[in-house]
């Protein structure tokens, strides 16, 4: 799976290590669209991409602003083998309203 290969994202790539997404001025991070496996790239880029994106970007954000999220500690959080990588056994997390 190119998604956490770390050839493309480095040795943390299976982690969950979100200031991989912040530069060196605090902005945001632009990676070529070729690392993205699941929209594709050149001529058959999915069309749905920047809708896909705006959609994601709003609903993390609206989250963020209204909850606080903790992962409940001691579980083993893995991936199954599959197209989309469920959680084998899901990711419990325990949410509280700010």
């Amino acid at each position: 799976m190119w998604s956490r290969s770390t050839k493309i994202w480095g040795e943390n790539a299976k982690e969950f290590y979100p200031e991989r997404w912040i530069d060196e001025e605090g902005g945001l991070r632009r990676e070529a669209a070729s690392k993205w496996t699941a929209f594709h790239a050149g001529p058959r880029v999915c069309l749905g991409q920047n809708l896909a994106t705006l959609e994601a970007l709003v609903c993390v954000a609206m989250l963020l602003k209204r909850y606080t999220f903790k992962l409940v500690p001691g579980q083993d959080v893995t991936y199954d083998f599959s197209l989309t990588l469920p959680m084998r056994d899901g990711m419990k997390v325990y949410v509280e309203r700010r």
